[in-house]
């Protein structure tokens, strides 16, 4: 050190002409060079240690005698004669290059080091100056970091939910996942890419927009949208969080969304489960239509030609007349048979929660509302849903309702996303729309809205040849409920059913026939059972029809001859007609030749 110090002046005094001046200097390099806490080595020509300052001796365990004892070749793992030539050319050419080794230590271990080099001419002799910088530390955050990252990585890679890093305008900084199959296109075309490079506009615009408020914020966010992924459309719900620090200068977010599918499938399996045990709560009286009527035939054709279609169907007719039974079978012969039919009492909609049981609400949307509630449309979601007695939808909900049949799409009370559902609508009302619309009570558009496919459904006394069908089939139902082994239809007890003019209609008859069975303690329904009819069978404002007039003419013929058809006692014989046109006619009529009539 002393030497290549005593150089120094010389040098200076050349360059100034001062060596008063160079002393200090001197003095402030040495001690600097020696006060170094980074080692410092001189090494000669043919890579001999010549000399190395307190930190170098310190840090290597050297010792004074122990310096020309030492090559570059014992303190440098990546140096040896081999390679020393190219060392040497590269410093000359390059001095002040920084590059990484690892240096040994006569105490036994090695550190990473990060070494400057470069020559020095000292009395003819030429000498390699080596800065070394012990980098140990660093390495192991480094080692570290790296392996923290990896770990993470590993971790992000292995999670369910896909990860996105997006910058402020939208920028996909990076894409992490495991889930490659739920991404709208490969990673490597999502990195680098815009939102709206992406997708459409307006998600695009929501995405964006919800980015910029986490930023703004600096607040977390959270959204539901769909994506059609492979061809079925995915439900994920995405949260958003800002990130700590700018990365290119930007501020970012991370977006970790979540396909939440399978949940929206087992949601809405649940809703639609609770809404259909709701459903069997209610007591059924039948299970399928039951009639071969010529009105009935008319029923059955309109329901083959508008099954298949998406149209709206309005289902008119009396109470009691089965428009339930014909909106089921609609919804089953249908394209839609696999989803729901959810079923809308209009008239018995509450008053202030009409909207939220249509459309659903939000949580907190107003008092009581504790948690989110999806609405009779959402729980339709590509069904089919019936509106029942639509006739009394409140005038406040009316105008909703002509805007989701229009559009297809509606808001949650409380809530501001817009919904959109893919849904059959069937209607069903006993009131007369027309004369309600006239009256102001009924919306004219919802009206025309409504009113695409009108199907009337026949009452009972329009259609009494399906009295004997319907009473056999109420008959094996009620009696197989209650236990009892009810089988036949007494002559006088048909004819009092086909008499009646059964105003409350298919269900008056159910309910008259349950009660008969209540009432039945043999295997025999009889005339005395039936109760409960109190009106004439034929009102006096009606005049009985001739096919009417006719059957009951026949019955009475077979209750006189006690079931007896030919004969000279038969009923033939008592009507003065032949036999087989007795039986073509009773055939025609629905009537049975017995005294008894066995249900099956």
């Amino acid at each position: 050190m002393e030497d290549t110090l005593n150089l120094l002046p010389r040098k200076v005094k050349e360059v100034t002409g001062n060596a008063d001046i160079t002393t200090e200097i001197l003095d402030m390099v040495y001690r600097t060079v020696e006060c170094s806490p980074d080692p410092v080595f001189w090494m000669d020509d043919s890579g001999r240690l010549y000399r190395a300052n307190k930190a170098a001796c310190r840090r290597f365990g050297l010792s004074p005698d122990d310096l020309e004892a030492v090559t570059i070749f014992d303190i440098d793992a990546n140096c040896d004669a081999s390679r020393w030539p190219a060392l040497k050319h590269r410093l000359k050419n390059l001095p002040g290059e920084l590059y990484e080794s690892r240096f040994h230590s006569k105490l036994g271990y090695s550190v990473p080091v990060e070494v400057t080099g470069a020559p020095v001419e000292f009395k003819g002799r030429q000498l390699f100056c080596f800065f070394v910088r012990d980098i140990s530390r660093c390495k192991r955050a480094h080692e570290a970091s790296k392996a923290s990252e990896a770990r993470l990585r590993a971790i992000m890679e292995a999670f369910p939910d896909l990860v996105f890093v997006l910058d402020e305008d939208g920028r996909h900084i990076e894409v992490l996942t495991s889930q490659e199959e739920l991404l709208y296109a490969a990673v490597k075309d999502i990195r680098g890419r815009f939102l709206h490079d992406i997708f459409e506009a307006p998600l695009a615009d929501s995405f964006l927009k919800l980015t910029r408020e986490t930023i703004r914020n600096q607040s977390l966010g959270v959204i539901e949208y769909e994506l059609p992924i492979a061809g079925e459309i995915h439900c994920f719900e995405a949260r958003t969080a800002p990130l700590t620090e700018n990365i290119d200068g930007r501020p970012c977010i991370v977006w970790i969304a979540r396909d939440i599918t399978a949940r929206k499938r087992a949601e809405d399996l649940q809703s639609q489960n609770v809404y259909l045990q709701e459903e069997l709560t209610k007591e059924l009286h039948y299970s399928d239509i039951i009639g071969t009527s010529a009105a009935m035939k008319r029923v059955f054709e309109n329901i083959r030609m508008v099954a298949d279609t998406a149209a709206t169907v309005l289902l008119l007719g009396e109470t009691g007349t089965g428009k339930e039974l014909i909106a089921r079978a609609i919804h089953k012969t249908g394209g839609r048979k696999g989803s729901p039919l959810i079923k809308v009492n209009c008239g018995a909609l509450p008053a202030g929660l009409a909207e939220s049981e249509l459309f659903g609400h939000e949580k907190g949307a107003f008092t009581g509302a504790v948690e989110q509630k999806r609405g009779r449309f959402e729980l339709a979601h590509h069904g089919t849903l019936f509106l029942d007695e639509v006739g009394e939808t409140p005038p406040e909900i009316q105008i909703k309702l002509l805007r989701v049949l229009q559009e297809q799409e509606f808001e949650r009370v409380g809530g501001s996303r817009t919904l959109k559902v893919d849904v059959r609508i069937i209607a069903a009302t006993n009131r007369d729309l027309v004369r309600l619309v006239k009256d102001g009570r009924f919306r004219e558009d919802l009206y025309y809205r409504l009113n695409i496919f009108p199907v009337k459904v026949p009452p009972l006394r329009e259609r009494k040849e399906d009295i004997p069908l319907l009473a056999r089939h109420f008959l094996a139902v009620f009696s197989g409920r209650m236990g009892k082994h009810v089988g036949e239809i007494e002559i006088g007890a048909l004819k009092k059913l086909m008499e009646w003019s059964w105003p409350g209609n298919v269900r008056e008859l159910a309910n008259v026939l349950e009660r008969a069975v209540i009432l039945c303690h043999g295997t025999v329904l009889e005339k005395q059972h039936i109760s409960g009819l109190i009106e004439p069978a034929i009102q006096p404002d009606r005049f009985p029809t001739l096919e009417e007039v006719e059957r009951r003419h026949i019955q009475d013929a077979l209750e006189k001859t006690g079931g007896v058809l030919a004969g000279p006692v038969g009923a033939a014989s008592l009507l003065g007609i032949n036999r087989s046109t007795l039986w073509s006619r009773m055939q025609k009529l629905g009537i049975r030749i017995a005294k008894k009539i066995t249900t099956p």
